[in-house]
């Protein structure tokens, strides 16, 4: 019985928790600290919602993302870096250790042999996915990344 009773009342503190805005569940201290306070109106709402917490706005932020403008993100066709070590090529399930902290992994089935230190590669994304290519061999496999 109290089994129940713990799990009823962790099921409604989880629920209260998850609906509380950042700004309503953390402190000002912690809010400051994590930079969101650098956050617009409109970019706080949307990290709000991609969290699934609801925001409780007030009647005076109605309209307001019509005053703000949110500069737009760059878009980049591809990036170069150099994998680091010593490089035998892929072989199915093989992962990409990039010079730039960047991990890739292999992610359709295909061999290749190429032995080099350090190579440059070039990664770019193709309409179905990301695809890395080796710059001395112009070689490339379709990869994903994993961090």
């Amino acid at each position: 019985m109290y089994r129940f009773i713990f799990l009823v009342g962790l099921s409604i503190f989880t629920s209260v928790v998850s609906a509380a805005t950042l700004e309503q569940e953390m402190s000002e201290r912690e809010f400051e600290r994590a930079g969101l306070v650098k956050l617009t109106d409109r970019q706080l709402d949307y990290l709000n919602d991609y969290l699934g917490r609801e925001a409780l706005k007030p009647a005076q932020s109605f309209g307001q993302e019509q005053l703000e403008e949110i500069e737009p993100v760059r878009q980049i066709d591809n990036i170069t870096a150099h994998i680091k070590g010593e490089f035998t090529g892929w072989d199915g399930h093989t992962l990409f250790y990039l010079d730039n902290g960047q991990v890739w992994q292999q992610r359709l089935a295909a061999n290749y042999r190429h032995r080099a230190t350090d190579p440059e590669v070039t990664i770019r994304k193709g309409r179905f996915g990301y695809y890395l290519k080796i710059s001395a061999s112009n070689r490339q496999v379709a990869i994903k990344r994993i961090k």
